[in-house]
């Protein structure tokens, strides 16, 4: 069983691109589910596919400025309006099944989207519960100061739903960048709850 990595990116331009992975065997209820429905596939620059939902008329029309920038740069401005949730896959091997993105098409969207840093978030919570989690986000502004950045952004996606209705649940997030900035690659930070 193949592994399909994958960016799913919210319409909401204040949630944060998820890097997520799912099986090969559960391709067609993943990507129904991250898009709200039944799917298409568009395939973009650097043999990138998009998936959206395949009847925007019934999804909330929220435009999802993330894949219009992707849209743009390969069929040009004003061809078309994307709205809703969408995912982001590699191409299709020879006998037409997806494949996930390579690191190349990984660096093509963060570059695409504004340079975007790609930050791993390892939890571990207190009752033995771990996870792991990687999303891509805004950089901060300044790389000689990096408190705010850490302290809002990076915390802001830390933690994964677990011990929310036992809030004296113990917990440590590790936060790690894997790519951005030659100065930022490498940078950790620890966070405890």
């Amino acid at each position: 069983m193949t592994r399909i990595r994958a960016y799913r990116v919210p319409a909401d331009p204040t949630d944060q691109l998820e890097l997520v992975h799912f099986d090969t065997n559960e391709a067609v209820r993943s990507l129904s589910s991250f898009v709200g429905g039944h799917f298409q596939a568009i395939t973009l620059a650097r043999d990138v596919t998009l998936w959206v939902n395949e009847d925007r008329s019934t999804i909330e029309p929220v435009w999802n400025q993330r894949v219009q920038t992707l849209w743009d740069m390969t069929f040009g401005a004003g061809t078309d309006h994307l709205v809703g949730q969408a995912v982001l896959t590699g191409g299709v091997d020879a006998a037409g099944e997806t494949l996930g993105l390579t690191d190349a098409q990984l660096e093509h969207i963060e570059g695409a989207l504004g340079g975007l840093v790609r930050v791993k978030i390892e939890n571990t919570y207190e009752d033995g519960h771990e996870s792991e989690r990687t999303y891509a986000l805004t950089p901060p502004e300044d790389l000689a100061d990096l408190d705010d950045w850490w302290d809002t952004a990076v915390y802001d996606v830390t933690g994964d739903g677990h011990g929310a209705e036992h809030p004296s649940l113990g917990s440590l997030h590790d936060a790690t960048v894997l790519a951005g900035p030659s100065g930022l690659v490498g940078k950790t930070c620890e966070f405890g709850g």
